[in-house]
C-alpha cells in the first residue's frame, strides 16, 4: 500500500505589478477610502503643479524671441552696393555681408553637401534629433576625440535667426544656467520653425542667415 503523501502545488506568486493593484484597488472595509483615491489625490494635485510650473517655464524662456512674421517675412541685413555711372560696383556697405538667394536659385548638390555634413537625417527627423545629440555628447566628452556638435539644421537656423535678431552674443553663451537658458531657446524657436515651414523653406533660411566666417552671411557671400 502506498502511503505517500502527495506534495502540494507549488504556491504561484503573483507578479509585483498585480499585487500592488491588488492592494489598491482592495475595499479596506466601512468608512475607509481605496488606497488608490489616497494615491491619486495627491498624484493628480503634484502633477496639476507640475503643469504649471512647466507652463511657467515655457513661458518665461519663450518671451522675446523672434516671432514666426520675422521667418516668413524674411527681410535680412544685406550689402548695400555703389554703383557708379557705367554700372560698375564702386563699394560696399554693410553690417552682414549677405545677398538673399531664392532656394531654387542654389544649386542642388551645394544643398546636398551642406545636408550631407551637417545633418544627414534632416528630411527625416522633426527639427531635434536626440540620437545625433547622444552621439555628439559621446564623441566629445567620452571618447574626447573630437568636439562634435549634435545640433540640426533646424536648430542652427533658429540659433542664426536668434543670433541676427538679438545679436551673436545671445547664442555664444555655452555654460551654466544661461546655456541651458539659450539652449531651451533654440529648440523652441526651432519647434515653431518645424510647425510652421516645410524642409525646403527651413533650408531656405538657412543657407541665408549661416555664418561663414570674416562677415560673410549665406551662401552667396
Amino acid at each position: 500500500m502506498n502511503t505517500n503523501t502527495p506534495s502540494p502545488p507549488p504556491k504561484i506568486v503573483p507578479p509585483l505589478w498585480r499585487r500592488v493593484w491588488t492592494r489598491l484597488m482592495a475595499d479596506r472595509g466601512p468608512g475607509k477610502k481605496r488606497l488608490w483615491v489616497l494615491v491619486a489625490i495627491p498624484a493628480g494635485a503634484l502633477a496639476f503643479i507640475g503643469l504649471i510650473a512647466l507652463v511657467a517655464l515655457y513661458a518665461a524662456f519663450a518671451k522675446g524671441l523672434p516671432s514666426i512674421d520675422w521667418a516668413r517675412q524674411y527681410r535680412p541685413p544685406i550689402v548695400t552696393n555703389v554703383i557708379s555711372g557705367d554700372q560698375q560696383v564702386m563699394g560696399e556697405f554693410y553690417d552682414e555681408r549677405r545677398v538673399v538667394v531664392p532656394y531654387q536659385r542654389i544649386p542642388k548638390k551645394l544643398v546636398q553637401a551642406f545636408i550631407a555634413s551637417e545633418d544627414a537625417g534632416f528630411f527625416d527627423h522633426g527639427g531635434v534629433s536626440f540620437t545625433g545629440l547622444l552621439r555628439g555628447l559621446y564623441q566629445t566628452y567620452v571618447k574626447r576625440t573630437r568636439i562634435v556638435g549634435g545640433s540640426t539644421l533646424s536648430q542652427q537656423t533658429a540659433k542664426a535667426i536668434i543670433a541676427s535678431s538679438e545679436g551673436a552674443k545671445a547664442v555664444r553663451v555655452r555654460s551654466g544656467w544661461a546655456g541651458v537658458r539659450r539652449k531651451v531657446r533654440e529648440f523652441i524657436l526651432t519647434r515653431r520653425l518645424e510647425s510652421n515651414f516645410n524642409k525646403e523653406q527651413i533650408l531656405n533660411l538657412y543657407l541665408n542667415e549661416v555664418y561663414l566666417g570674416h562677415h560673410a552671411y549665406g551662401v552667396q557671400a
